[in-house]
Protein backbone atom coordinates (compact mmCIF):
# COMPACT_ATOMS: atom_id res chain seq x y z
CA UNK A 1 0.00 0.00 0.00
CA UNK A 2 2.83 2.41 0.76
CA UNK A 3 4.28 2.47 -2.79
CA UNK A 4 0.83 3.34 -4.17
CA UNK A 5 0.43 6.19 -1.68
CA UNK A 6 3.92 7.48 -2.47
CA UNK A 7 3.14 7.38 -6.19
CA UNK A 8 -0.20 9.10 -5.59
CA UNK A 9 1.48 11.80 -3.52
CA UNK A 10 4.19 12.40 -6.12
CA UNK A 11 1.62 12.68 -8.92
CA UNK A 12 -0.63 14.99 -6.90
CA UNK A 13 2.29 17.24 -6.03
CA UNK A 14 3.69 17.33 -9.58
CA UNK A 15 3.55 20.73 -11.26
CA UNK A 16 0.14 21.36 -12.76
CA UNK A 17 -0.19 22.34 -16.39
CA UNK A 18 -0.40 26.09 -16.84
CA UNK A 19 -3.04 27.01 -19.38
CA UNK A 20 -2.63 30.08 -21.59
CA UNK A 21 -5.49 32.06 -20.06
CA UNK A 22 -4.04 32.06 -16.53
CA UNK A 23 -2.79 35.39 -15.21
CA UNK A 24 -2.63 37.66 -12.18
CA UNK A 25 -1.97 41.39 -12.30
CA UNK A 26 -1.53 44.15 -9.76
CA UNK A 27 -3.09 44.81 -7.28
CA UNK A 28 -4.23 41.17 -6.90
CA UNK A 29 -2.21 38.28 -5.44
CA UNK A 30 -3.00 34.62 -6.12
CA UNK A 31 -2.19 33.03 -2.75
CA UNK A 32 -2.97 29.43 -3.65
CA UNK A 33 -5.17 27.15 -5.73
CA UNK A 34 -6.09 23.50 -5.81
CA UNK A 35 -8.52 20.82 -4.76
CA UNK A 36 -10.28 20.89 -1.40
CA UNK A 37 -11.84 18.17 0.72
CA UNK A 38 -15.44 18.76 1.85
CA UNK A 39 -15.94 21.62 4.31
CA UNK A 40 -18.92 22.43 6.49
CA UNK A 41 -20.82 25.49 5.39
CA UNK A 42 -21.26 28.22 7.99
CA UNK A 43 -24.22 29.68 6.12
CA UNK A 44 -25.36 31.03 2.79
CA UNK A 45 -25.40 34.40 1.07
CA UNK A 46 -27.70 35.44 -1.72
CA UNK A 47 -25.93 35.51 -5.09
CA UNK A 48 -28.45 36.04 -7.90
CA UNK A 49 -25.77 35.71 -10.61
CA UNK A 50 -25.18 32.05 -9.74
CA UNK A 51 -27.01 28.95 -10.95
CA UNK A 52 -28.42 28.23 -7.47
CA UNK A 53 -28.99 31.85 -6.48
CA UNK A 54 -26.73 31.64 -3.41
CA UNK A 55 -23.18 30.83 -2.35
CA UNK A 56 -22.11 28.75 0.63
CA UNK A 57 -19.96 30.52 3.23
CA UNK A 58 -16.97 28.85 4.89
CA UNK A 59 -15.40 30.25 8.05
CA UNK A 60 -11.75 30.14 8.98
CA UNK A 61 -8.57 29.96 6.99
CA UNK A 62 -8.99 27.33 4.30
CA UNK A 63 -6.11 25.92 2.24
CA UNK A 64 -6.12 23.37 -0.60
CA UNK A 65 -5.78 19.75 0.41
CA UNK A 66 -4.23 18.88 -2.98
CA UNK A 67 -2.18 21.14 -5.24
CA UNK A 68 -3.06 21.19 -8.92
CA UNK A 69 -5.62 22.16 -11.48
CA UNK A 70 -6.68 18.72 -12.71
CA UNK A 71 -9.94 18.00 -10.85
CA UNK A 72 -11.78 14.68 -10.60
CA UNK A 73 -15.35 14.98 -11.84
CA UNK A 74 -16.99 13.45 -8.79
CA UNK A 75 -19.34 14.49 -6.03
CA UNK A 76 -17.95 15.88 -2.75
CA UNK A 77 -14.88 17.52 -4.25
CA UNK A 78 -14.24 21.27 -4.27
CA UNK A 79 -11.70 23.26 -6.21
CA UNK A 80 -10.77 26.90 -6.40
CA UNK A 81 -8.51 29.79 -5.50
CA UNK A 82 -7.23 31.82 -2.53
CA UNK A 83 -6.51 35.46 -3.32
CA UNK A 84 -5.96 38.85 -1.73
CA UNK A 85 -4.95 42.42 -2.51
CA UNK A 86 -1.36 43.65 -2.40
CA UNK A 87 -0.29 45.47 0.80
CA UNK A 88 -1.57 49.03 1.05
CA UNK A 89 -4.72 48.40 -1.00
CA UNK A 90 -7.11 48.21 1.96
CA UNK A 91 -10.51 46.70 1.28
CA UNK A 92 -12.31 46.59 -2.08
CA UNK A 93 -15.34 44.98 -3.67
CA UNK A 94 -14.57 42.59 -6.53
CA UNK A 95 -16.63 40.38 -8.83
CA UNK A 96 -15.80 36.68 -8.73
CA UNK A 97 -16.65 34.91 -11.98
CA UNK A 98 -16.70 31.14 -12.44
CA UNK A 99 -16.88 29.98 -16.06
CA UNK A 100 -17.65 26.37 -16.95
CA UNK A 101 -19.19 24.11 -19.61
CA UNK A 102 -23.02 24.29 -19.87
CA UNK A 103 -24.67 23.11 -16.65
CA UNK A 104 -28.11 22.85 -15.11
CA UNK A 105 -31.54 23.26 -16.64
CA UNK A 106 -30.66 26.57 -18.33
CA UNK A 107 -27.26 25.48 -19.61
CA UNK A 108 -25.53 28.20 -17.55
CA UNK A 109 -21.86 28.76 -18.43
CA UNK A 110 -21.01 31.55 -15.99
CA UNK A 111 -21.68 32.34 -12.36
CA UNK A 112 -20.94 35.74 -10.86
CA UNK A 113 -21.10 37.28 -7.40
CA UNK A 114 -19.51 40.18 -5.58
CA UNK A 115 -17.11 39.75 -2.68
CA UNK A 116 -15.10 41.95 -0.35
CA UNK A 117 -11.36 41.37 -0.60
CA UNK A 118 -8.59 43.01 1.45
CA UNK A 119 -4.84 43.21 1.89
CA UNK A 120 -4.55 41.43 5.26
CA UNK A 121 -6.25 38.05 4.79
CA UNK A 122 -6.92 35.78 1.84
CA UNK A 123 -10.37 35.33 0.37
CA UNK A 124 -11.44 32.04 -1.14
CA UNK A 125 -13.63 31.07 -4.05
CA UNK A 126 -14.53 27.39 -4.38
CA UNK A 127 -16.89 25.34 -6.47
CA UNK A 128 -18.15 22.13 -4.88
CA UNK A 129 -19.76 19.30 -6.81
CA UNK A 130 -22.82 18.85 -4.59
CA UNK A 131 -25.25 17.49 -7.21
CA UNK A 132 -24.72 15.17 -10.19
CA UNK A 133 -25.81 17.79 -12.74
CA UNK A 134 -22.92 20.06 -11.61
CA UNK A 135 -20.27 17.50 -12.53
CA UNK A 136 -19.43 18.62 -16.06
CA UNK A 137 -16.11 17.71 -17.60
CA UNK A 138 -13.94 20.25 -19.35
CA UNK A 139 -12.32 23.60 -18.72
CA UNK A 140 -13.44 25.70 -15.74
CA UNK A 141 -11.97 29.01 -14.62
CA UNK A 142 -12.14 31.37 -11.68
CA UNK A 143 -11.64 35.05 -12.42
CA UNK A 144 -11.57 38.14 -10.22
CA UNK A 145 -12.60 41.50 -11.65
CA UNK A 146 -11.73 44.79 -9.95
CA UNK A 147 -13.49 47.91 -11.24
CA UNK A 148 -14.59 45.93 -14.32
CA UNK A 149 -11.04 44.77 -15.17
CA UNK A 150 -10.02 41.12 -14.87
CA UNK A 151 -6.99 41.01 -12.54
CA UNK A 152 -6.82 37.26 -11.92
CA UNK A 153 -7.76 34.11 -13.82
CA UNK A 154 -6.95 30.51 -12.88
CA UNK A 155 -8.05 27.64 -15.09
CA UNK A 156 -8.88 24.09 -14.01
CA UNK A 157 -9.71 21.00 -16.04
CA UNK A 158 -12.38 18.62 -14.72
CA UNK A 159 -11.69 15.07 -15.88
CA UNK A 160 -13.28 11.63 -15.36
CA UNK A 161 -12.55 10.43 -11.81
CA UNK A 162 -10.34 7.58 -13.05
CA UNK A 163 -8.04 10.05 -14.85
CA UNK A 164 -6.60 11.47 -11.60
CA UNK A 165 -5.48 9.98 -8.30
CA UNK A 166 -7.29 12.62 -6.23
CA UNK A 167 -10.60 11.38 -4.86
CA UNK A 168 -12.98 12.02 -1.96
CA UNK A 169 -11.66 8.77 -0.41
CA UNK A 170 -8.31 10.49 0.21
CA UNK A 171 -10.14 13.10 2.28
CA UNK A 172 -11.14 10.46 4.82
CA UNK A 173 -7.57 9.39 5.60
CA UNK A 174 -4.69 11.22 7.26
CA UNK A 175 -3.65 14.52 5.70
CA UNK A 176 -1.13 14.25 2.85
CA UNK A 177 -0.29 17.96 2.96
CA UNK A 178 1.38 19.39 6.05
Amino acid sequence: MFPIRALALSLVLAPAPVLAADHVTSPMILEDFGIFCPRESSGQREAPGTERGFIELIEGEVHPDFFGNIVPGTLDISFGIRFMLEPGQGERVVDVVTSHPPMGPTGATEERYDSIVNDFSASISLFTFDDPYEVVLGEWSFAVELDGVEVLRKTFVVVPPDDTLVSPALCRGPSLMM
